[in-house]
């Protein structure tokens, strides 16, 4: 790192980084391990107030064979919902969609659509929201940062779990 600073002009400062691979390398989803998940059918709507986030997991569940729908927050979550609801096979949900509540989502969700299984996610610890998750029929949990292959998994997961 070296500053440099003028007076009356203002300070210059030239950070430098190691050079990190490539965005869209780490993004490339790898084929799911054993799950069925390669030949997923349906809508899966992904809930998450991160643009990335909802970017990635777009790409890794279209890329073993899903559709995907998009939702940043509550109001655009229950509206695909809304329209939607008889395509979709499942619902990845963000606990934490910025200043609103994941979980009071998932009761608004279970109002108008009991029968599409949620998925949760979280960059935070599960445990102390897994209790009220299951009373509330959640279908599973994936811990942030999750990889391509484990978020298609465990969608995989939990449709069969709901066909069952």
């Amino acid at each position: 790192m070296s500053v440099d600073s003028v007076r009356g002009r203002g300070t210059h400062m030239r950070v430098r980084l190691p050079a990190a691979p490539a965005l869209e390398a780490e993004l490339a989803p790898s084929p799911p391990a054993e799950s069925g998940a390669a030949h997923g059918h349906g809508a899966i709507l992904v809930v998450d107030d991160e643009r990335g986030v909802r970017e990635v997991a777009r790409r890794a569940l279209e890329q073993v064979g899903y559709s995907v729908l998009l939702a940043a927050d509550r109001r655009e979550a229950l509206a695909l919902v809304r329209e939607h609801g008889e395509k979709i096979a499942a619902i990845v949900l963000d606990l934490t969609l910025g200043p609103e509540s994941g979980e009071r989502l998932i009761a608004d969700l279970r109002a108008v659509a009991s029968h599409i299984p949620v998925l949760a996610t979280s960059g935070y610890a599960a445990e102390p929201a897994l209790q009220r998750l299951e009373a509330q029929g959640v279908a599973g949990f994936v811990q942030k940062p999750f990889t391509p292959a484990e978020l298609a998994n465990r969608v995989a997961e939990a449709l069969r779990g709901a066909a069952s």
